[in-house]
């Protein structure tokens, strides 16, 4: 059984790789020449179980990629969901463990995790403790700013940034792990 880092670093890899499959996908199925290349250039739905047994939920596929096709730059915008979701879900997690307050690295996801979920933009009353990570700082003049890009511009933490803080999280992790004895989860 998985004790309770060993349940963070695996989710840590799993929220990466679902991530990385995701965005690989949308741009896949928007692109005429693979979905011919997959076999499904005329594919008009799809359909993913419910929770009710035997029960198919029916998706049109159709008007998802004309949508894509005609708004290109939402693309971009489609992309960074999944990251922002794992950006959530990891800063969640960690915020149950107690560790969001460890050191400057953790603390930059907390408040990069909180501007996600208030509207992708920034809103810092004060700090608290130093929150910064590579060449990033998060100061309160960040406030009303995006974190991330969507379809109307960029946003302060780049998708490649994003994967980066994942990276470094992960290790941030493994580093309270082996210095337990040091640090009280």
């Amino acid at each position: 059984m998985l004790n309770k880092i060993d349940s963070l670093i695996k989710l840590i890899d799993d929220l990466k790789i679902q991530v990385i499959l995701y965005q690989f996908g949308v741009p896949a199925i928007a692109s005429h020449k693979v979905r011919e290349y997959l076999g499904i250039a005329n594919a008009t739905h799809i359909v993913v179980p419910t929770n009710e047994p035997n029960k198919m939920y029916k998706v049109e596929l159709s008007d998802c990629i004309s949508y894509l096709e005609k708004n290109s730059k939402l693309t971009i915008s489609y992309l960074n969901l999944p990251l922002k979701a794992a950006l959530l879900d990891l800063g969640d997690e960690l915020s149950q463990m107690k560790y969001l307050h460890k050191n400057a690295t953790l603390e930059f996801l907390r408040h990069i995790r909180n501007g996600i979920a208030h509207g992708n933009k920034f809103n810092i009353q004060s700090l608290k403790r130093p929150a910064s990570f590579n060449e990033l700082t998060i100061n309160t003049s960040l406030n009303n700013q995006k974190v991330m890009g969507d379809m109307h511009g960029e946003g302060f933490l780049s998708l490649s940034s994003a994967f980066q803080l994942i990276d470094a999280v992960k290790a941030e992790v493994i580093y309270f792990q082996n210095n337990a004895h040091n640090n009280k989860i």
